[in-house]
């Protein structure tokens, strides 16, 4: 479709499935955008189930997901990828409803009996980026000194008005210290506790 310019006309952008993500080097993602640079690029159908990882399809509180997504939303925003959509948002205890009997984990999760509903890890995580990195926002490099970042994983985008969001995950299970270095507000440098993740929104 995209190496011919009459049929290019008919679409604006591409729709990345998550699955199997871990056998594709996420530079495929860059090589597309920088061969078609007024295409976006949108990730679609993410979730965790039987097929992602053993156990049950819904694995209430399970902070290693949320990881899992974390580290899939910083990884494709790093490689031009512009939103990023869960599957199913909200879902039954059994990770249904579903025709084809294909349950999954899911962000929200409504236990109809009890009349309760659960906002997983997952969800959680997710709003590192849809609460505060804002609509029209565009990614920034972080630039590594000879130490880099010791393993963390980072993105940072600044939004229309100036403000800034950098958003850091550590999944060792040993403490790093992160600092960055602004060439206009300076230094910000903070403590970054195994297995955690954070959020910082400065004024540009």
């Amino acid at each position: 479709l995209f190496t011919s310019e009459l049929l290019k006309r008919f679409a604006s952008g591409l729709a990345v499935h998550w699955y199997n993500d871990n056998m594709s080097n996420p530079d495929i993602l860059t090589q597309f955008h920088d061969e078609n640079p007024d295409m976006f690029i949108l990730y679609t159908e993410a979730c965790h189930g039987p097929f992602s990882d053993p156990g049950p399809a819904v694995q209430l509180g399970s902070w290693e997901r949320a990881e899992s997504y974390v580290s899939s939303i910083i990884e494709v925003l790093n490689h031009w990828v512009s939103g990023w959509v869960d599957w199913n948002l909200v879902l039954d205890i059994k990770g249904g409803p579903n025709w084809a009997n294909n349950v999954v984990d899911s962000p929200i999760i409504v236990n109809a009996t009890a009349d309760e509903f659960y906002k997983q890890p997952m969800f959680y995580g997710l709003g590192h980026f849809s609460k505060f990195i804002r609509a029209g926002a565009g990614r920034i490099d972080l630039q590594y000194d000879d130490n880099g970042l010791q393993g963390l994983e980072t993105v940072a985008a600044i939004a229309p008005d100036g403000v800034i969001t950098i958003v850091v995950q550590n999944r060792q299970e040993e403490g790093k210290r992160a600092t960055f270095t602004d060439p206009i507000r300076g230094v910000i440098s903070i403590s970054v506790p195994p297995r955690s993740i954070h959020t910082i929104i400065y004024k540009g």
